[in-house]
């Protein structure tokens, strides 16, 4: 302890706490000026969200969230925390993977400024049973989106992305400038799974034989749909030809593609024709 500059020095497995937070690191420094602890070295961080106020008590209670990085500089008085250094967050199935994050716990958002990359669960595909009926099959698909910055906002469980956004799931790839994710409520131990995802800015829908491009796109985990518009829209299949419209609604599991050309602007297929 140094009286002069209110600060102390914590070595040999050091670790704070609070009663949402844990922080163990190879050293440990606090600034009891401005409350300010900075951890470097193989820091370990464990952070738990309170449960929204009037919410019903869950059995298995909420999944803390757990980091790793090499540097980190909490704030008490802002309640953020700053990890950098090789950053890999996870909480459940959820992973974040960048070169640094920033917590901000009042808030309840979370973002990054560099190259980050993230990995989520979605719902298996809905698939058509006896009758027509519709249901869904076990277990669940990864999805992994890879981006220049994140933003996640616990109210509305959105996930925004920017800058060269390449989404991937099940075969298909979808880049675009702009990428926001929403999630379900994530009740499970599983954590939160994929619900829906809507893409703007020079989107391009790659899958095998076949290639989507337009100006927005919405993706619906659970039916594996796929809705473009703007720009016009267009898909090109190696074996069936082009098509345009005004939207264009296909599938990620199967080849049907539905296409609306409006009053105004009329549908357009080329169909390619064997020698």
């Amino acid at each position: 302890f140094d009286a002069q500059t209110q600060s102390v020095l914590l070595l040999g497995h050091p670790q704070v706490w609070d009663p949402s937070s844990r922080v163990k690191a190879q050293k440990i420094s606090i600034d009891m000026r401005t409350n300010t602890a900075t951890g470097e070295g193989k820091v370990q961080g464990f952070h738990l969200q309170p449960p929204p106020p009037g919410s019903l008590p869950s059995r298995t209670g909420p999944l803390p969230t757990n980091v790793l990085a090499d540097k980190m500089v909490a704030r008490k008085q802002s309640q953020t925390i700053h990890y950098e250094g090789h950053v890999r967050a996870w909480n459940g199935t959820d992973v974040v993977e960048s070169t640094a994050l920033d917590v901000f716990r009042a808030q309840k958002r979370v973002s990054s400024g560099s190259q980050v990359v993230t990995s989520f669960l979605q719902a298996a595909p809905a698939t058509n049973g006896p009758g027509g009926t519709s249901h869904s099959t076990a277990g669940t698909r990864p999805v992994t989106v890879h981006a220049d910055s994140l933003e996640y906002f616990d109210q509305g469980r959105r996930a925004r992305y920017h800058g060269n956004v390449r989404m991937v799931t099940e075969g298909t790839t979808m880049q675009s400038d702009r990428l926001d994710v929403y999630f379900t409520q994530g009740d499970t131990m599983g954590g939160s799974e994929v619900d829906r995802a809507e893409a703007d800015g020079h989107v391009r829908i790659t899958q095998p034989g076949r290639l989507g491009t337009g100006d927005h796109a919405e993706y619906f985990a659970g039916s594996g749909k796929l809705i473009l518009t703007g720009g016009p829209p267009s898909v090109v299949d190696e074996e069936k030809g082009s098509t345009t419209g005004q939207r264009l609604t296909f599938f990620i599991h199967d080849d049907r593609l539905f296409v609306d050309g409006g009053d105004q602007s009329p549908s357009l297929t080329k169909h390619r024709v064997a020698p």
